[in-house]
């Protein structure tokens, strides 16, 4: 019983030191190709280049003219009585928000 108690305990110490030996490497590999390689360092983040592409997909000619036609078609609903105008109203937020984004994020970096 009390092997089987001291069998476990040694594979979980085990387990902790194999988990920081591997953290230590990786560390170390990542630090090593930084300073061999020093271009890796000031590489482009991968992200940008995704949210950029995002971005202009929202607010591309495309994605407006459907906002505009979706506009006109729900203001008409909303004119006959077809659909509340707090639905209308909700869809305008929407889009005063999508594509007025990059204005607004520009207003608050700019009074930082």
């Amino acid at each position: 019983m009390d092997e089987s108690k001291d069998l476990i305990k040694w594979n979980l110490v085990n387990k902790k030191v194999s988990t920081i030996q591997n953290v230590k490497t990786i560390v170390f590999v990542s630090l090593l190709l930084t300073l061999v390689v020093p271009e890796m360092a000031f590489a482009a983040n991968p992200w940008d280049n995704m949210l950029t592409n995002i971005l202009a997909a929202l607010n591309g000619p495309f994605v407006r003219s459907v906002a505009i036609l979706v506009l006109i078609i729900m203001g008409f609903a909303a004119w006959f009585g077809k659909m509340s105008w707090m639905w209308f109203g909700r869809f305008v937020g929407g889009a005063v928000l999508i594509f007025s984004s990059t204005a607004i994020a520009d207003w608050f970096i700019a009074s930082v």
